[in-house]
Parts: structure tokens; sequence; C-alpha cells
């Protein structure tokens, strides 16, 4: 039941984010964003326990270090909601905003309130 309700809570706090994650068509990010914090990356998988993660590498370095960020904006909600996201999305390129986000246990306790998180996702188009 705890994961029901925090799943709830989650939903609702990531839709208050949907406005600025670019789902209505403008870009991914918003202008308020710092350009610094964008990225091209490669999306390499996304996982869900407590928290949901997806897990990318930067464009263009394949060796690059894989990196882990939480997700909480764009189709991570519904990939929080399936708890879980498709394959077709490994491997695919995505523009990504970072920020920071909090981080729960399973009891809803904060471990942790500046974990790298995405606040903004678009994912390219298959081709």
């Amino acid at each position: 039941m705890n994961k029901l309700i925090m799943l709830a809570a989650a939903v609702l706090t990531l839709n208050a984010c949907v406005a600025n994650d670019g789902m209505s068509g403008e870009a991914a990010w918003s202008k308020k964003d710092v350009p610094e914090k964008r990225q091209r990356v490669l999306l390499t998988g996304f996982e869900c326990g407590d928290n949901c993660y997806v897990h990318y590498r930067p464009l263009g370095q394949p060796d690059g270090e894989l990196k882990t960020a939480l997700c909480t904006v764009g189709d991570c909600i519904s990939w929080m909601a399936e708890q879980s996201y498709a394959s077709k999305f490994d491997w695919r390129s995505a523009t990504i905003t970072l920020g920071t986000g909090k981080q729960y246990d399973g009891g809803g306790a904060v471990m942790s309130d500046d974990f790298p998180a995405i606040t903004s996702l678009e994912v390219d188009p298959e081709q």
C-alpha cells in the first residue's frame, strides 16, 4: 500500500512539473533553465523501486561514464505509473535538462534532497 500512496503522491507532484517539460509541443527546456544543464544523451535503461531512475550516457561518448538521474517529468510519468518502460527507448537519443530532486526511501522519508534529477526530457523520434 505504501508504494501505491507514494506513486499517487509522485504523480501529483510530477503533474505540476509537466507544464515546464515541453510536452505541449514547445522546446523540451524552458527559458528559465540554465543552458549548461541541457545535454544530449543516449538512454540506456530505466528502473523503478522506491524512486524511478533513467540511465544514460552523454551522446557521442559510447565508452563514456554511465550516469543515473531521478526521472521526474515527461515520459517518466507514464513509465513510473507502469513501473517499466519499453525497451524501444534503449539506445535512443534524447535532450535532457538536469537539476536536483528528492530521493525517497520505501517509507517515504527523504534520503537526499539534492540527488541528480532530469527536469525536462524530450526523446528523439525513432529514425
